[in-house]
């Protein structure tokens, strides 16, 4: 939900209850978070001396913010059955470098900051931190990661439904 702002709900900034009424229908959520941004804009901090937990702390004010602007607008589109954690932007974090242990643990430093902000914020327990990926759409990073959990989360949640219906 990358389009959604602080007021939506309570509000009706942005496109407000509008957007929300067509979420509310959605059986998944994706909260897309824009790490690579963030990433960035924290280099302009040169007084942070631990990156990976003020990363930590701007992506559970992003959630936070998705998941009031949610509950505000109906408390079941809080529900972490239909949640995904999708980091964006990852070139921004990651350019290519010809360091493969470089990438690798630039990759991993923002997947631990994500993971640990998804379980602070309660979105996701420990056993469900598959739903939580980072990507670049710009290179094509874990999008077929992304497209393989979404199919697998949407069988698993038709599955759900099928059983609580019969």
């Amino acid at each position: 939900m990358p389009g959604l702002i602080t007021g939506a709900a309570e509000h009706n900034k942005g496109l407000g209850a509008q957007f929300l009424s067509l979420v509310a229908d959605c059986r998944l959520l994706a909260y897309v978070v824009d790490v690579g941004t963030l990433w960035l804009s924290g280099e302009a901090h040169p007084n942070i001396t631990d990156r990976a937990t003020w990363l930590k702390d701007q992506i559970i004010q992003q959630l936070a913010m998705l998941q009031h602007e949610l509950g505000t607008f109906d408390s079941k589109l809080t529900d972490r059955r239909r949640c995904l954690v999708v980091g964006s932007k990852m070139d921004l974090v990651v350019p290519y470098m010809n360091d493969s242990n470089g990438r690798h643990n630039l990759w991993s430093t923002v997947q631990k900051a994500i993971n640990k902000a998804t379980l602070d914020m309660g979105l996701l327990d420990a056993t469900n931190l598959d739903r939580v990926l980072l990507i670049s759409a710009r290179r094509g990073d874990n999008i077929d990661a992304l497209v393989r959990c979404i199919q697998q989360h949407v069988r698993d949640i038709c599955k759900m439904s099928n059983d609580e219906s019969s």
